[in-house]
């Protein structure tokens, strides 16, 4: 009875540790289910509202955009 309940504990302690390193647990500022959320979130946009957060982010980051630099647009 012992010898079982030793291994049910192995087994729960090794799944809890692999969960963690699938989400990135032993890594520091960052992983885990975030990007796993992104990236699911990331295959459902369409192409234009992909652009709109590229713009959004470049303009956060504080890039220019090439047609405001050039004053040409792209199309």
């Amino acid at each position: 009875m012992l010898e079982i309940i030793i291994l049910v504990g192995l087994a729960v302690g090794l799944i809890a540790l692999f969960i963690m390193v699938a989400a990135g647990g032993f890594q520091k500022g960052g992983g885990g289910p975030a990007n796993v959320i992104f990236g699911a979130t990331q295959d459902l946009l369409t192409h234009d509202q992909k652009k709109a957060i590229e713009v959004v982010v470049k303009k956060q980051a504080g890039e220019t955009e090439e047609e405001q630099t050039s004053g040409e647009s792209e199309k």
